[in-house]
């Protein structure tokens, strides 16, 4: 299943389908005598003259569980239409321009999460146990470790990992330069594809020998925000070493001694995913560039060839659709691509890490130095790609930077 989006079908589906099941269940002929029971004469009355909105509202009325479901989901999606302006599920917030918001509106926002789109589910179907379990879980949900890094990284070398990279996909890490390990790293890990399966995997777990290749090098992960308002799949991230992709937590990770990896190309790169191309959202993202001349981090990039190989997606040019998409992204920060199916395809993914490229430190930057070591970090990524590409790429590609 997407990982990414499964919290998201999970507290909007599966009340659909429960709705779905119960109702063939039960459903009988409409019975005018039963209706006056629950409704009342004036509403059967409706009902019999064609007012169909009563059926519903009947339901709603015999089905409590249904009802506090929707209002748990509603909640939800007003609440974050009202932080929306703050950035605070897309990892934006805290940025120079935006102060970070204060931990009581960060548990806030994840209690509100948790209870609005799990809590009615699980306390109508396994009441007492699993409402009584999410109660205890929620103590550790809202530790907030994902922005203070409280949670130590114990899974990253978990057998279980390998399975996935190396089975599935096949997949291998390679080396192209060491790394002096008592320095700090931005990798920038291409392309994001539908979901960056093997490039993550590579970096933030053992299943292919990073911790060999590369011995000293302690390694976290940005991700969107959003990841850990999803319950169980946050603990997967905190686990591996992943944390919230906010500047701040950013910044206190480099400064902590450990490095960085992204996928600058991030939910937007989700979209442009071509099979006979290689896209990358670059251009524009000059936020890590800045991040790591702040910090006197070095810049590394690593391209996962044939990541775009793992889904097919449906081309749909309709402005309904563009219109979904956009503000999905703009509340979330995850995209929203058409893909034919929920289950990767197998591929033989390998991810090459480049050599080290020099970045000069300076705590306030010029747009002009931003300018100058992004454009050298898109030189040394094409390089990358032109020198491996014929290695590795199961198709004829070309790479396009935009």
């Amino acid at each position: 299943i997407n990982a990414e989006y499964m919290g998201v079908f999970e507290f909007t589906l599966v009340p659909l389908v429960l709705f779905c099941a119960d109702f063939q269940q039960r459903a009988k002929p409409l019975d005018m005598e039963t209706l006056e029971m629950e409704l009342g004469s004036r509403d059967a009355d409706a009902v019999g003259n064609g007012a169909f909105l009563s059926l519903p509202l009947a339901f709603l009325q015999t089905h409590p569980y249904v009802a506090h479901q929707l209002l748990g989901l509603a909640t939800v999606v007003v609440v974050f239409r009202a932080v929306e302006s703050f950035a605070a599920l897309r990892g934006m917030k805290g940025g120079e321009d935006k102060k970070p918001m204060p931990d009581w509106a960060q548990r806030l926002l994840r209690a509100s999460f948790l209870l609005g789109a799990f809590g009615p589910f699980c306390w109508h179907y396994f009441f007492p146990y699993l409402g009584i379990a999410m109660l205890i879980y929620a103590i550790p949900f809202l530790d907030l470790s994902e922005l203070y890094l409280t949670r130590l990284p114990r899974a990253r070398s978990w057998w279980v990992w390998k399975l996935f990279p190396t089975w599935y996909f096949r997949g291998t890490l390679v080396k192209t330069a060491d790394l002096d390990p008592h320095r700090p790293y931005v990798f920038g890990v291409h392309p994001h594809g539908i979901l960056p399966f093997m490039g993550v995997a590579c970096v933030a777990t053992d299943a292919c020998g990073f911790k060999k290749l590369f011995p000293g090098v302690h390694v976290r992960g940005l991700a969107a925000s959003f990841c850990f308002y999803l319950p169980v799949y946050r603990d997967i991230c905190l686990g591996v070493g992943i944390i919230d992709a906010a500047r701040a937590t950013a910044r206190r990770a480099l400064t902590s001694g450990n490095s960085l990896f992204l996928v600058p190309g991030g939910a937007t790169e989700a979209l442009y995913v071509d099979n006979d191309k290689d896209i990358l959202d670059l251009r524009r993202r000059q936020g890590f560039i800045k991040l790591a001349i702040q910090e006197g981090a070095t810049l590394v990039p690593v391209f996962s060839f044939n990541e775009a190989s793992t889904f097919s997606v449906f081309s749909v040019d309709n402005t309904i659709v563009r219109w979904i998409k956009s503000r999905f992204q703009a509340v979330f920060g995850i995209s929203l691509p058409l893909i034919k199916s929920p289950f990767p395809r197998r591929a033989k993914i390998t991810t090459v890490v480049g050599a080290p490229v020099p970045t000069p430190h300076n705590p306030h930057p010029s747009d002009q130095l931003v300018d100058e070591t992004l454009t050298r970090y898109i030189d040394a990524l094409s390089k990358l790609y032109e020198e491996h590409a014929p290695l590795y790429n199961d198709r004829p590609r070309t790479l396009e930077i935009r």
